[in-house]
């Protein structure tokens, strides 16, 4: 079966772990060798990942990757100031013209590929910061199409596409004069053809799977059809992890790792090591390998400041490949987030490498994590219950051992990439057999 992967960006260019899962299930795709495939994706290179600004080492593996993707096209355009879920900013917006190039450009990169390679199924990943006319060209160019659902793009970037807001019925920026202009001279529909367009919810999603029942239902909240919609979970790569057995007697070096903002909430991490430290328990460490906001940074190092917690809390950068390595030398992973996260990746990966996780229940973290049997949970945003919580794990050597060995056990047997590999190639030869 020949399958065309569309995502908004692939590594080893990419913004977060949703890139990286996406990256490890097309690969694990390949070396089941079911399927011929081809990614198309963007030409985007993040801050900090171009050649001339990093190390000869990140360069050199960039070089290396590329070389290998013979089958990987980096061709589509990002709109330009996209940022994170939320698009372009107003100082940043497009006249339609300009957005008409850019629309056009992309759905005629998609159109030679298609003809190219001839798939039989094209398959939707990441869609942030891509033209939304491509979504509209797949749903008419007769050829199958499904979607793996990671992250949510389909309620949150499709309402704040440029393109699709030009068009929509609220927008009232063009519509005194160069819409009806348009309509007059018969140039929409035109326009509709070569850059399609329509109503977000008309996207449709009935062959798709969501990484958890939460973000399905959220989607659907959003107005999209999702009643036909699998469930799989995200997976790691179990074996690529150094698994921790041998934890200290007394846990004290605590790891936050994820971005920097409010709704992932590292605060509430370092509010809770401020009142251990306030306690008397000094021991504790936090370190905070970060990446993001930068403005949130200096607020939190503020806070660090006078709460008299230097060199007990500080900033780490660590990029996502060097995780596996970077959970191990850690006593215990600390996740904070009050934003209903699609699926705790993160928190997944320190099972796998036997570190013992304290976190919140919030979104599709409650469909993994179960409360004293493979983790411990806190209330959201109290970071004395975090408190509390560190203290009696750190305290506790047969509930570590207890809550690391389940956690383990069930990353191995449902986690672990072959095993969710195994899951996609099944949803992708259905898909093969149902009608576009």
């Amino acid at each position: 079966m020949r399958i065309l992967h569309l995502t908004n960006y692939y590594p080893p260019f990419y913004e977060g772990s949703t890139e990286i899962q996406t990256h490890q299930l097309v690969e694990e795709l390949e070396r089941r060798g079911n399927h011929q495939q081809q990614v198309l994706t963007s030409d985007f290179v993040p801050v900090g990942q171009a050649s001339e600004n990093c190390d000869v080492f990140r360069r050199i593996e960039i070089a290396e990757t590329i070389q290998r993707q013979k089958s990987v096209f980096r061709e589509l355009h990002i709109h330009p100031g996209y940022s994170g879920n939320l698009g372009p900013t107003g100082s940043e917006r497009e006249t339609i013209w300009r957005l008409y190039r850019r629309e056009r450009y992309n759905v005629e990169v998609l159109r030679r590929r298609l003809d190219a390679f001839n798939p039989d199924l094209i398959f939707v990943w990441g869609f942030q910061g891509l033209s939304a006319s491509l979504l509209f060209y797949i749903e008419n160019c007769g050829i199958r199409c499904a979607y793996g659902i990671i992250n949510d793009w389909p309620s949150v970037w499709l309402k704040n596409e440029p393109w699709l807001v030009t068009w929509g019925e609220n927008n009232r920026e063009n519509e005194p004069v160069i819409k009806p202009i348009l309509k007059g001279f018969g140039l929409t529909e035109s326009i509709r053809k070569k850059a399609p367009f329509g109503e977000p919810s008309k996207i449709r999603l009935q062959q798709s799977f969501f990484c958890s029942g939460s973000l399905k239902e959220i989607t659907g909240r959003n107005g999209f059809e999702v009643s036909y919609s699998k469930v799989i979970p995200c997976a790691v790569p179990v074996e690529r992890y150094f698994r921790k057995e041998n934890h200290p007697e007394r846990l004290r070096h605590l790891l936050y790792i994820g971005r920097l903002n409010e709704e992932k909430d590292p605060l509430t991490a370092l509010q809770a090591l401020q009142i251990l430290h306030r306690k008397g328990h000094t021991e504790f460490t936090l370190d905070l390998h970060r990446h993001g906001n930068l403005d949130q940074e200096k607020r939190l190092l503020a806070f660090i400041v006078r709460s008299n917690l230097r060199g007990a809390a500080r900033f780490v950068q660590t990029v996502q490949e060097q995780q596996h390595v970077t959970l191990y030398s850690y006593d215990m992973l600390i996740s904070t987030s009050k934003w209903p996260e699609p699926f705790p990746l993160m928190q997944l990966k320190g099972m796998a490498a036997g570190v013992p996780v304290v976190t919140t229940l919030v979104g599709g973290h409650a469909e993994l994590i179960r409360d004293r049997e493979n983790a411990l949970a806190f209330k959201t945003s109290d970071p004395e219950d975090l408190a509390e919580k560190i203290l009696e794990l750190s305290a506790n050597p047969l509930l570590v051992k207890r809550l690391t060995s389940t956690a383990y056990d069930e990353v191995c047997s449902k986690f672990s990439l072959s095993c969710i590999g195994e899951r996609v190639d099944e949803f992708i030869s259905k898909s093969k057999k149902l009608a576009a």
